[in-house]
């Protein structure tokens, strides 16, 4: 009966093709003999999407586990920051260290001033290279130089004449390291 699914009908008594309708043609049995065929094709297709329903439902399952652990894990340990998120906090960073440590830079700048009688350039000048050959950041180097002037007693005015400590002294602004 396997030409029954590709092709013409086939009488089963004889296996030529019948005549629908013919008297003596066996169209009953041959309708029957392929209404049973279809039912257990149909029975098989019938399993088969069964069992691809439930892996599919076993997949989805799966993978809703999968999800509801990675928000866990994700909820446990902060999100990962960005590139732009660094940069844009570092930039901040430095500019609100810059904004704490100008006042300090400022002071120390007015005390290299007072004391050797330069400009706020040479003076400034003279700090930026004290801080890199102490390795110092200069906000650092001018917060030490304004705690040990401010605790000790007042310097005694030196003449305006004097040049800038940078400039006769290879150190810089003298400052003990």
């Amino acid at each position: 009966m396997s030409s029954a699914r590709y092709g013409p009908l086939m009488s089963a008594r004889s296996g030529h093709p019948g005549v629908i309708g013919a008297p003596g043609s066996g169209q009953a049995e041959d309708l029957r003999a392929l209404l049973r065929a279809q039912r257990a094709r149909s029975l098989a297709l019938s399993a088969q999407m069964q069992v691809l329903y439930r892996r599919a439902q076993a997949a989805w399952q799966h993978a809703q586990a999968t999800w509801d652990q990675v928000q866990a894990s994700s909820a446990r340990r902060p999100m990962p920051v960005t590139r732009r998120d660094l940069l844009e906090h570092s930039a901040y960073a430095r500019l609100v260290a810059k904004v704490e440590s100008l006042p300090v830079i400022e002071q120390a700048k007015g005390i290299i001033m007072a004391e050797s009688g330069c400009t706020a350039d040479k003076a400034f000048d003279a700090l930026r290279r004290a801080s890199q050959r102490l390795n110092l950041p200069v906000r650092d180097l001018a917060a030490s130089i304004v705690d040990t002037r401010s605790h000790s007693a007042p310097l005694p005015p030196r003449p305006l004449v004097h040049s800038c400590p940078s400039m006769d002294h290879p150190d810089g602004v003298g400052i003990q390291g």
